[in-house]
């Protein structure tokens, strides 16, 4: 079997052609990442291998042997710096991060760097087996090579394309997005205020709360059962109902008429940033145990 993400699906017949002789299959499921594995359908279809395209090792133990097929980009963003490194101006020590299919441009981007006289600083991730493996390297979920440099340097140069990424630092530095399919460098601000007013106003709405569902995928790497037993516990302590709902992936028809107030993510971490599409609050299992009788 085969997999890639949303990103490459036009090149599944080709990757599938790339397979000889062999029967393939050709998952068409969302593919968030390398904790999104379809591993238990390829053993489902006897399958000898799954062959995932466009993410390195998350560290998910498969039921059977997983290929991980990097994909790395080989434009070349030397013109791109050229024409905005005014943009860079000020800054003298800058953080440099990517994902895995731009991360064999950081040399590059590193070496551009200092010959106009700036420091390109690249982290290592934090988190051993279980995320993002390679210097430089972030994901949704796992963004500790950059907040081990944070200290360190006056911004971030994020070589990749979209705000996905990036917008999961939640650094206060300063970052840019190298962008190669646009072939531009813009410089984006978060607004950190805006954001945590947000976050404060679903925990209140949550306080008010009875009855809450949690949110627990079944995706191998984002299965945190012991996460959601925790914050239902706590939640009943503290007189609430609260139930373990269950799914591979959490779209709001598969929650349309299930009777909770508020939701408690205990899955991808990243599904609390959109809560406007599920109709109803959204507040991430740690909001649960950090605050506990505090606020709920």
């Amino acid at each position: 079997m085969i997999q890639a993400p949303e990103g490459y699906k036009k090149k599944l017949t080709e990757f599938a052609d790339s397979q000889d002789d062999k029967e393939v299959f050709i998952s068409v499921e969302p593919c968030y990442g390398a904790c999104d594995l379809r591993d238990r359908d390829a053993k489902q279809l006897g399958c000898d291998k799954l062959v995932h395209y466009g993410h390195n090792d998350f560290g998910v133990r498969p039921s059977i042997p997983v290929e991980y097929v990097i994909l790395p980009v080989t434009a070349d963003p030397i013109p791109v710096l050229t024409k905005n490194v005014g943009m860079l101006q000020g800054y003298q020590k800058i953080g440099i991060v990517s994902t895995v299919n731009f991360l064999s441009l950081i040399p590059e981007v590193k070496e551009f760097l200092a010959k106009n006289g700036k420091q390109g600083i690249v982290g290592e991730p934090a988190n051993g087996k279980w995320g993002a493996s390679a210097a430089g390297q972030i994901l949704g979920c796992d963004v500790t090579a950059a907040q081990v440099i944070e200290s360190e340097v006056d911004c971030f140069l994020y070589i990749g394309t979209g705000k996905f990424h990036p917008t999961g630092m939640k650094t206060k530095k300063p970052f840019f997005i190298l962008d190669l399919e646009r072939n531009s460098v813009e410089r984006h601000d978060i607004d950190h205020e805006k954001l945590e007013r947000q976050r404060y106003a679903r925990i209140a709405i949550a306080k008010m709360s009875n009855k809450f569902g949690l949110l627990l995928s079944t995706k191998e790497g984002q299965f945190y059962l012991s996460v959601a037993r925790r914050a239902r516990d706590i939640l009943k302590k503290n007189g609430k109902k609260a139930y373990i709902l269950i799914a591979d992936e959490f779209t709001p028809e598969k929650l349309m008429g299930v009777d909770v107030d508020c939701y408690v993510n205990c899955s991808c971490p990243r599904m609390s940033d959109d809560t406007q599409r599920f109709g109803k609050p959204v507040i991430n299992a740690q909001d649960v145990e950090a605050l506990e009788n505090k606020v709920i």
